[in-house]
């Protein structure tokens, strides 16, 4: 049976072939829990992601969280959760979940132009307190997933816009993460035609998308420590641009984002990383749907 609501029995989604079990029940919680060490056993996984966690009572995963860490105690347990979790992240469950609350703002903002720029902060900033530090700390951030539109394609095609939001996201505390494909500039619309074939043909040298990625990627590394300890703020210091601001023991990373309609003039001749930007006269020229990082060291 494909999908139906006359079933006999509790279903996922209502589709026959997957029919909800009992994990209250001893034998069905020791043979998951089983099947959730043997991996460890076997093959050594580094982790588990958990889909559509929310529909799973807490005491299985608390117990799920005993037994794959006395297997592995360094294992990594992520839920997808669509949601705000803390239920799931008091130290018993889960260490973290994917983090659709921060991709939808930054999507909203970046991508689609749903947001006014103070909102946009205030989302930011209250998300920044959903939870305790640690778990901020290794929350997955993500923009797209096999579950959503991929972001070029949120985007219209608007590279410069997706290159902004990607750069938002690596500044967040937590751990960044891309779709596959997205350094490849790889389109797709919702879930199945997200799912599209790796375009490696297009691996080159001269890929600007790709490029970009390595040299974010490599920032963010430079930068890790800041961000993990760091304080940060956020401000619209001009009609619609957005100033990120991170500063630990003396040392400063910030990024302007210019969403407005007109260039940014910013007076300070270098730059860690810049698009849609240029330096003239120890000034830096930030062009409409551009953004540029620097840091400042004691």
């Amino acid at each position: 049976m494909w999908n139906s609501r006359d079933l006999s029995y509790h279903a996922f989604d209502f589709a026959g072939y997957m029919p909800k079990l009992n994990t209250a029940n001893p034998e069905v919680k020791d043979y998951l829990l089983k099947v959730a060490t043997y991996w460890i056993e076997e093959f050594d996984i580094d982790a588990w992601r958990l889909d559509v966690a929310n529909e799973i009572d807490h005491q299985f995963w608390r117990d799920f969280r005993k037994a794959v860490l006395a297997k592995k105690p360094d294992l990594y347990i992520l839920g997808e959760i669509w949601h705000s979790s803390q239920p799931w992240l008091n130290g018993d469950e889960f260490h973290a979940v994917m983090n659709y609350p921060l991709s939808e703002s930054i999507k909203d903002y970046f991508l689609r132009g749903l947001k006014e720029t103070q909102r946009f902060i205030s989302e930011i900033n209250s998300q920044s307190m959903y939870y305790r530090q640690q778990i901020s700390e290794v929350m997955f951030n993500l923009l797209d997933s096999h579950d959503t539109e991929r972001i070029l394609t949120t985007a219209k095609g608007n590279l410069q816009s997706v290159m902004s939001a990607l750069a938002f996201l690596y500044l967040q505390r937590g751990t960044p993460c891309i779709y596959y494909g997205t350094e490849l500039a790889l389109i797709g619309g919702p879930d199945p035609d997200c799912r599209r074939v790796m375009p490696w043909e297009r691996v080159a040298a001269d890929n600007d998308m790709l490029n970009f990625m390595k040299d974010l990627i490599q920032l963010r590394k430079e930068v890790a420590e800041l961000i993990q300890h760091g304080q940060v703020s956020l401000a619209e210091v001009e009609s619609d641009v957005v100033a990120v601001e991170w500063q630990h023991e003396g040392n400063m990373l910030k990024a302007y984002f210019n969403q407005s309609k007109k260039d940014v003039v910013l007076e300070k001749g270098q730059a860690d990383l810049m698009i849609l930007g240029s330096i003239s006269d120890d000034r830096l020229i930030i062009q409409p749907n551009g953004f540029v990082i620097y840091r400042e060291d004691k």
